[in-house]
């Protein structure tokens, strides 16, 4: 039996991802040395609280039918699962949220690696859709999808403004 998730649990997993990108964006403000970078990026982590509020407002007002299981789970395994796919899939934040891009965080750097991040998020979320059904919230998923891509494109472009520095 394919495994379906609901609008209520793929909310709940948005909601974490743009927690701990905050989280990554917080971090990077404190430690680049880069001529408005810690302003950029306490923008982007403000961004990002805003980002998973919207969604937060979007989970609270999906309806009962949203909510309903798509599988049963006496154990509620899957939040579980979904809470520890946000936490270590895309922004992980587990340890020390720059740690990953393995290099020096350099504006720059850190500014690629969460163009990259973002990306990783849009496919999460377009793998997920493929498993919620309409009935059961697609076209919010849909409204995720679309953020985030708002969200590449202006790192993108202050990325293109750093290498033409």
């Amino acid at each position: 039996m394919p495994v379906r998730f609901n609008a209520d649990e793929i909310f709940q997993m948005a909601e974490r991802l743009e927690q701990n990108a905050a989280t990554y964006y917080h971090t990077a403000a404190e430690k680049v040395n880069y001529p408005g970078a810690r302003q950029m990026f306490l923008e982007l982590a403000s961004w990002e609280e805003k980002h998973e509020s919207n969604f937060a407002s979007m989970h609270k007002n999906i309806s009962d039918k949203e909510r309903e299981e798509m599988a049963f789970d006496p154990y509620d395994e899957t939040a579980q699962y979904l809470q520890a796919l946000a936490d270590e899939s895309i922004f992980d934040t587990s340890d020390s949220p720059l740690e990953n891009i393995g290099t020096e965080p350099t504006f720059e750097n850190i500014l690629r690696f969460a163009v990259s991040k973002e990306k990783d998020t849009i496919n999460f979320y377009t793998g997920l859709r493929q498993l919620v059904s309409a009935g059961s919230g697609k076209n919010k998923v849909d409204e995720i999808i679309q953020e985030e891509m708002r969200h590449v494109s202006l790192l993108t472009q202050e990325l293109n403004k750093v290498k033409t520095e």
